[in-house]
């Protein structure tokens, strides 16, 4: 998760960038990547941000929905981050295990779709899509409490997935795209 960094950054973070978390949530996802990279397990840690799908409960559910039966929302403007479709997530853990089912070792991986955007603009894609009429204004992420603080910045690097997989995610507003068809029908 994303979560393991402390959105300080003004770059994308590398697999190898310190982690700093900045809630409990970040700081147990921290500790269970120790875990792993102590154990002398092969294993791959896959670090991923913004997940969403057609299913469970997730940011384009939510905006959906509010989209559909509200006139008016507010949405976090000042986080930047790059959203992961949930589907394009397991065809790469497909992909990376078919093409390396014998690795050795411990490896950390970032995968997310491409491209960066904001809660805000994430949402404003949701409504341009669907063709909704809500207004939605745009906030500062202090005027939601939230349990697990996010952080400011958590855009994750992932050319070493897209070299080492030879992997080509796809931008994240075509998979919005794939993802919002998927609900409607």
């Amino acid at each position: 998760t994303d979560y393991v960094f402390d959105g300080s950054a003004a770059t994308p973070y590398l697999e190898e960038d310190l982690t700093q978390p900045i809630g409990v949530y970040g700081k147990t996802k921290e500790a269970g990547e120790k875990l792993i990279l102590n154990a002398g397990l092969d294993a791959w840690i896959i670090r991923t941000s913004w997940l969403f799908s057609p299913y469970g409960k997730n940011f384009v559910k939510t905006i959906l929905s509010l989209l559909q039966n509200k006139n008016e929302i507010e949405v976090v403007a000042d986080q930047t981050g790059s959203p992961t479709y949930a589907p394009d997530l397991a065809q790469f853990v497909l992909k990376a295990i078919t093409q390396n089912p014998n690795f050795k070792g411990t490896a950390i991986y970032h995968f997310t779709n491409a491209g960066t955007t904001t809660w805000y603009d994430f949402a404003l894609a949701i409504k341009k899509q669907i063709n909704a009429d809500c207004i939605i204004n745009r906030v500062d992420s202090r005027y939601f409490t939230k349990q697990a603080p996010r952080p400011k910045y958590s855009v994750l690097n992932c050319e070493k997935i897209k070299k080492e997989f030879n992997l080509n995610p796809r931008r994240w507003e075509s998979a919005l795209k794939d993802c919002l068809n998927s609900i409607k029908h």
